[in-house]
């Protein structure tokens, strides 16, 4: 008799692997499947008694770990219940057998000679211990003609959201090449100021694309993820990074390259690299500019998830707040902020840091070349100008702006 999957154990839920704290985005589920569809009538191999009738309702698999199973409803007369079970040991009375072949006895078992039996080159063999590669990937699919980084303007401000939440925003080569001019696009318009960075779904950003790393497709990537760093990085206008979900591996490169980084409490982040077998050698590259070295050896070495509050405090988010209508109102007053500042003055300012890295004697010849050199531009003389006449400079955006109604 097939043990069913209980999805509702206390165990399972302390796991993270209760319906209820799964990432929908790991769940995919057909009403079709084996020729059976929902509301068709299935009999179940092994359960008693034997006039429980059943009903198929769905077919699910989970993308992460390539589990299956088949979801019914019914049982004994007038029953209700709704159960699961290994597709094996499901299947249509009109075919008349389980999914499953049938086993043979053993003592009915055809018997090979050993000098007929194929011999399998020491090359081929399986390795013990070695991890077998599942030929599952782990994220889904996603159709070419679907645009995986969404663009919107907005005056002045310039959305970029990652959207693709069937693999949890993950770091594909297409993605990663729509970011990348995206950015690009941003960048060279004079007239936008401000650039927000979002996604959609459960998950801001999963990190990479592992389909692509177990099955590459040919060819090398034209646009990495140190690329895309590189140019948050490296943007005139402030970025800001408003983390709709989770972060994993990957995506918390893109949040520590953003200037300011926003999050509710319910995110969690995670260095998972380490989980994996790998490490986090390109996001260090700007986590470890955001984070004390503790906090990232902490987490970076562990793989460890930890959430909102702890992300704030370790210098990865600017923020956290409390929920996604927190989260907006949060971004809204801080773009705000960012266009009643001049432009040359914010790509300036966003300079700054690279003093650190130079000698005390060698930064302070550097800055205070700089800030002559700002306050003698015509932005300085508009704005101390402003400032005695009491109104507001030139550049200043009201925002957000007024709709007409």
């Amino acid at each position: 008799m097939p043990t069913p999957r209980n999805d509702r154990s206390p165990a399972r839920a302390r796991r993270g692997e209760h319906p209820a704290a799964a990432a929908a985005a790991h769940l995919e589920r057909s009403t079709e499947w084996a020729g059976v569809r929902t509301g068709d009538t299935v009999e179940v191999e092994g359960v008693r008694p034997r006039s429980a009738t059943w009903t198929f309702l769905a077919h699910v698999t989970n993308v992460r770990t390539g589990e299956e199973w088949v979801e019914v409803v019914g049982g004994r007369a007038g029953g209700r219940a709704v159960r699961s079970f290994r597709p094996e040991h499901v299947f249509a009375p009109s075919t008349g057998a389980p999914r499953r072949a049938p086993r043979l006895p053993l003592s009915e078992a055809p018997r090979l000679p050993l000098s007929e039996a194929p011999r399998l080159p020491l090359s081929e063999a399986p390795r013990l211990g070695r991890r077998r590669v599942p030929t599952r990937p782990y994220t889904a699919t996603v159709p070419g003609e679907v645009p995986l980084v969404r663009q919107a303007r907005d005056g002045p401000v310039v959305t970029l959201t990652l959207d693709s939440p069937s693999n949890r925003n993950a770091l594909s080569r297409r993605l990663l090449a729509e970011l990348a001019s995206g950015l690009r696009d941003a960048q060279a318009d004079p007239d936008v100021r401000v650039v927000v960075l979002s996604g959609t779904g459960a998950a801001f950003c999963s990190g990479m694309d592992l389909r692509e790393r177990l099955h590459a497709p040919p060819g090398g990537p034209t646009t990495t993820l140190a690329d895309v760093l590189s140019s948050i990085v490296a943007m005139p206008q402030p970025v800001v990074v408003r983390v709709n979900g989770h972060v994993r591996a990957g995506g918390m490169g893109l949040v520590c390259a953003g200037d300011l980084a926003v999050a509710a409490r319910d995110a969690t982040f995670g260095f998972s690299e380490v989980r994996v077998g790998v490490a986090p050698a390109v996001i260090a590259v700007p986590a470890l500019r955001r984070m004390g070295r503790r906090a990232f050896d902490r987490y970076a070495l562990t793989g460890d998830v930890f959430d909102a509050a702890e992300a704030a405090a370790a210098g990865v988010l600017t923020a956290a707040v409390d929920d996604a209508e927190a989260l907006d109102t949060w971004v809204e007053e801080v773009v705000g902020s960012l266009l009643r500042s001049a432009p040359t003055a914010l790509t300036a300012t966003k300079s700054l840091a690279e003093l650190l890295a130079r000698p005390w004697s060698e930064a302070l010849d550097a800055a205070a070349g700089l800030s002559e050199t700002l306050f003698g531009a015509d932005a300085a003389a508009e704005g101390m100008s402003a400032f005695l006449e009491r109104r507001p400079p030139s550049w200043v955006v009201e925002w957000p702006p007024r709709r007409r109604v």
